[in-house]
């Protein structure tokens, strides 16, 4: 198809939707404030035809059928008639008067020729809330409704006597044909709009379509060449309006793109260059996790540490002090990715330089609080840290806790678990920070399971976090498997209750249990 064609079709469609929009929102206003007068219309006659009924003689009426001979029910009913041939498009006009049940009213007269109403007929008035609303004020149905003697739009008025109360309404009714006949009227004047509209739209679109088409074409040939890779064009055209301002619009578009392609490719070298990076920082964060061996004189060791990103800020270290003390420690740097890896590195090799002088696990934590503070007091970063020290000869374990997760004790001899629960300020918040140091006995099958928040604070897709007692069961139920089994245990567990959620934050764990001795191969320590 032609690109004329297809424009003036396309414009004809929009002109037509646009017609066929506004002949409706207009055509239902129409039929709106035809009804709306129709309404106010019955509600005037209504009211009107109120005014002339004498509310002392309806009231003088008892609702039955013997009443239907009275005198006043005849004079009534006459009057009503007189009502109702004043205007030829009124089918009837009728009294009723309230009763004990609900929703429901009699008949007092009607002067409908052709449908005689006994008084005294009970009426349902559930389908028509606004012969309730009569009672109080002037009103009509907002819709056409149907009953036993066929589809009414009635207004309603009420009846009052001379001191103000309404002893019974007036109904005055108009068929369905006739509020259709007028409505129809309305929508067969839109239908006609339409057409001529769409009549319309059809020559205009073609007029419109020559004018467009070939500059349009132009342009749209350009594109094509532009799509298929060539970016040095220069699209003249002399238009003067917004096809011009469109073609200018691609041409600076044009030198853009290009521009923009040569900074996605030095970004892409960047980010290129930037994983590389991370990946050579990975390895070598790899690299200084200890070689624990998996039986150390007195125990069985396990442990392993999977950072959240490519690198992070947890970690795990292992110490031979000298033949009587091996030394332990878990941490967790504020931060996640490189700014916590950096805080790690730095924090482990001050650690360490300290740690080889002092069989002191709170002095340890001292004098390193106290270089790492000086260095961090600007950039409100901190370090959890956590420091143990076994004799093997003795079985005494030494520790000391700087702000961490307090490591969960399962003793083999109580079958209890508890929380080793000696903390301190982290490192790098107070320079002279003095740290608790504690002694326990770690004897035979005793189990201590030391761990991050990356942990505990592991959550589920309802946002529950796995939390401390549950880690707390699961070492319960795993006491008599080795370190090995214990670390996968809870690896395991931990993941299937994350389930298909991100991990959130880096994982460390490390366990000891007691009563192993003897050494074998070392193994390195696990990361991933």
């Amino acid at each position: 198809m032609k690109f004329r064609a297809k424009l003036t079709l396309e414009f004809f469609f929009v002109a037509v939707l646009i017609l066929l929009l506004i002949s409706l929102s207009l055509g239902k206003y129409s039929l709106d404030l035809q009804m709306r007068e129709l309404r106010s219309a019955l509600t005037s006659v209504a009211s009107l035809a109120a005014v002339q009924i004498d509310a002392k003689k309806v009231s003088s009426i008892r609702p039955s059928e013997e009443s239907d001979k009275l005198q006043s029910c005849i004079e009534l009913r006459t009057l009503l008639s007189s009502i109702l041939k004043t205007n030829p498009k009124i089918k009837d006009v009728y009294i009723m008067v309230k009763t004990d049940k609900e929703n429901t009213l009699k008949f007092i007269a009607n002067a409908a020729p052709d449908v005689y109403v006994p008084c005294g007929k009970e009426y349902d008035i559930s389908k028509f809330p606004a012969m309730s609303l009569a009672f109080e004020r002037p009103t009509a149905d907002k819709e056409l409704t149907a009953d036993e003697w066929g589809n009414w739009l009635s207004g309603y008025a009420p009846i009052k006597d001379a001191t103000g109360a309404t002893v019974a309404i007036v109904g005055v009714d108009i068929s369905a044909t006739t509020v259709i006949e007028i409505l129809d009227a309305i929508k067969l004047r839109f239908a006609i709009v339409f057409v001529v509209g769409a009549l319309l739209a059809i020559s205009l679109g073609s007029i419109v379509s020559g004018q467009i088409s070939k500059p349009i074409s132009t342009l749209a040939f350009n594109m094509e060449k532009a799509k298929n890779g060539n970016l040095d064009l220069n699209v003249k055209l002399d238009t003067k309006d917004e096809i011009q301002l469109l073609a200018d619009t691609f041409n600076k578009m044009l030198i853009d793109l290009k521009k923009y392609i040569a900074e996605i490719q030095v970004m892409t070298a960047e980010k290129e260059r930037a994983k590389k990076e991370l990946e050579i920082a990975r390895q070598l964060q790899i690299s200084i996790l200890p070689i624990i061996p998996s039986r150390i004189d007195g125990l069985d060791v396990a442990a392993v540490c999977m950072p959240a990103k490519e690198v992070g800020g947890d970690f795990f270290d292992y110490l031979e002090l000298d033949k009587h003390h091996i030394g332990f420690v878990i941490a967790d740097a504020s931060g996640k990715g490189l700014p916590g890896a950096l805080l790690m590195t730095n924090t482990r090799s001050v650690f360490r330089a300290y740690a080889h002088g002092s069989n002191s696990t709170g002095k340890v934590l001292e004098l390193s609080n106290k270089l790492i503070s000086q260095d961090m007091a600007s950039t409100g970063r901190f370090i959890t840290f956590f420091y143990a020290m076994f004799d093997p000869e003795t079985h005494n374990l030494t520790y000391s806790n700087a702000g961490h997760n307090p490591p969960i004790l399962f003793k083999n001899k109580d079958k209890k678990a508890m929380l080793l629960d000696s903390i301190s300020m982290p490192l790098g918040v107070m320079e002279d920070q003095k740290f608790d140091e504690r002694h326990m006995s770690l004897e035979k099958d005793d189990l201590i399971v030391f761990y991050t928040d990356g942990v505990t604070e592991a959550q589920n897709s309802q946002g529950e976090m796995f939390g401390e007692k549950r880690l707390m069961d699961l070492i319960i139920e795993n006491k008599g498997k080795d370190a090995k089994q214990v670390l996968s245990a809870i690896k395991e567990t931990v993941w299937n209750f994350v389930r298909d959620e991100p991990q959130y934050d880096d994982f460390t764990v490390l366990v000891i249990k007691g009563g192993h001795p003897g050494y074998a191969q070392p193994h390195p320590g696990s990361t991933s």
